[in-house]
């Protein structure tokens, strides 16, 4: 999928990332790897890509492999304590962007932020000079609005009708192989109930049925109450961790922010989030006692007067595996495609001068069809929930994707002549 962005371009898009400079926030597995390595296929010196990956989803392997390759990756700092990791993720966020200031001048070319969960900006230092920075965001968690900081103008992948609906069956394979089968006790089976049943949870959800189980699903957002067929609707959150013993989290908020019923609850509960960092039961792991084990990814246990909650991971995602590949790769690479699109479009858009950048971007929804078009083998078709020809439709995925519409900024050799930048 890398190869089909890459080899749409020729004459100077080849190498739209010369003279960049990019600070990213990522997961470090093979397929990110993948993903750098075409920045500097496009022009873009690996010393100039300064990166950080999440201590809970960092490959140790791979991590090793691009420092060989060259490129500035910063090592983890400082130490994790249950319910809050957006302190430690500050810090370290604060010591890359130090890193790349040292090697950053004013004659220096654009900066791009890639990231993932919208703290890369938010922790952006004031040296930045924001009128020549461009990032790229690829969670819907990371569109929100901080508190801190200016916002920098963004494309918007996170809200690409393309990756909203190409890559769910990616993470929906990686939550039934490494999250599920978690959910048991001993040699039985618990009942699961799904918190949020948007992209992600909807998906799992109907996955879940389709084996024969029996599921159980909270919204906060009644009218997603009939979206996933078969399923037992719960009227509220106590009324679904009453009634199941694992309970999924796939929200990307704090679930049990005061949720002071909880010390009333009965019997065991068996936590796992399929979010980002540990927000999901943030409130609940700051109860624990940081000094009974001072390993991070540990299972922690808060115990009440007549039940207790053990969460899965240290709270943090529990289908991330340390390995190089936490997920099938034939279905992941589709984001990666999307992301690769999103930098070239950030480049082009900072060095051509020609449109005001607004503060939220569309991903070109050219792009998002062609990547559609190469991805929707008649194998994976059957794993995305939408018409094959809605997803290859430009406009269509125009009028489903968020930010501002810029046109075709990027245009195909094959459908227009040789690549250009339309003004």
């Amino acid at each position: 999928m890398l190869d089909t962005v890459r080899e749409d371009f020729s004459g100077t898009l080849r190498n739209a990332l010369q003279g960049v400079r990019i600070v990213c926030v990522q997961h470090l597995l093979e397929t990110t790897g993948s993903l750098l390595e075409s920045f500097v296929e496009m022009g873009c010196l690996p010393e100039d890509i300064h990166i950080l990956g999440k201590f809970y989803s960092t490959s140790p392997l791979v991590e090793r492999r691009l420092a060989a390759a060259g490129f500035d990756v910063l090592g983890w700092h400082g130490e994790v304590v249950p319910g809050k990791y957006q302190d430690t993720i500050r810090h370290n966020i604060q010591h890359l962007w130090q890193r790349a200031e040292l090697k950053t001048t004013k004659h220096n070319g654009p900066i791009l932020i890639l990231d993932d969960g919208g703290r890369c900006r938010q922790y952006c230092p004031g040296w930045l000079d924001r009128d020549s920075a461009i990032a790229v965001e690829q969670t819907t968690s990371g569109l929100k609005a901080r508190r801190t900081g200016n916002w920098i103008p963004t494309v918007e992948v996170a809200g690409s009708a393309a990756k909203r609906v190409l890559e769910p069956p990616a993470v929906t394979e990686s939550i039934l192989r490494y999250v599920i089968p978690r959910l048991r006790i001993a040699s039985r089976e618990l009942t699961i109930g799904i918190v949020g049943i948007g992209t992600v949870g909807g998906d799992v959800a109907r996955r879940l049925l389709r084996a024969g189980k029996s599921v159980f699903i909270y919204d906060k957002d009644p009218l997603l109450r009939s979206s996933v067929k078969g399923a037992i609707w719960c009227k509220s959150l106590r009324a679904l961790v009453k009634r199941c013993e694992a309970i999924v989290g796939c929200t990307g908020e704090d679930l049990f922010e005061n949720a002071r019923w909880l010390e009333d609850i009965e019997g065991p509960r068996l936590l796992a989030s399929c979010s980002s960092e540990d927000i999901e039961f943030r409130s609940v792991l700051k109860l624990v006692h940081w000094d009974e084990d001072r390993k991070p990814l540990s299972p922690r246990t808060v115990q009440f007067r007549r039940g207790s909650l053990q969460i899965l991971r240290g709270g943090f995602p529990a289908n991330f595996t340390g390995t190089k590949n936490s997920g099938p790769v034939s279905l992941i690479q589709v984001t990666r495609a999307l992301l690769l699109a999103g930098v070239i479009q950030a480049a082009v858009l900072r060095s051509s001068k020609v449109l005001p950048v607004p503060r939220r971007i569309m991903l070109d929804p050219w792009m998002q069809a062609k990547i559609a078009r190469a991805f929707l083998t008649p194998g994976r078709q059957r794993l995305v929930d939408v018409a094959r020809v809605d997803a290859i439709n430009p406009e269509w995925l125009a009028t489903r994707s968020t930010g501002t519409n810029l046109g075709p900024l990027v245009v195909s050799r094959q459908a227009q002549g040789p690549s250009t930048i339309l003004g």
